[in-house]
């Protein structure tokens, strides 16, 4: 969800933005506006190809790059956060909390 500012994501958006930077999660607020940068360009490519693209072109968009790194990222925290509970760690829960990773 890009979040642009006439739509309600936005302001769901802002909230969550300033909640955590409020409670000094410097951190995940980083990632979260990282995230927000690479889904306002994969939105904005997406809207280009559907509203600007030559209509004698009929390819589609090949994957990039940067696609398959946003692959492996969800998949790479789709495997921390839930294959490797901290329950399961025993001594080394702390360093995979959800405080840690998510600010929850």
């Amino acid at each position: 969800m890009i979040g642009l500012p006439p739509f309600s994501g936005f302001i769901a958006k802002f909230y969550v933005f300033k909640s955590l930077l409020s409670q000094k999660y410097y951190m995940t607020a980083l990632l979260g506006g990282i995230n927000t940068a690479i889904a306002v360009y994969y939105y904005m490519k997406i809207i280009k190809w559907m509203f600007l693209k030559d209509s004698n072109d009929p390819e589609i968009p090949r994957y990039g790059k940067l696609a398959r790194v946003c692959d492996f990222a969800s998949c790479f925290s789709y495997f921390i956060r839930n294959l490797l509970k901290p329950s399961r760690l025993g001594k080394h829960r702390s360093l995979l909390s959800s405080k840690t990773f998510f600010g929850v």
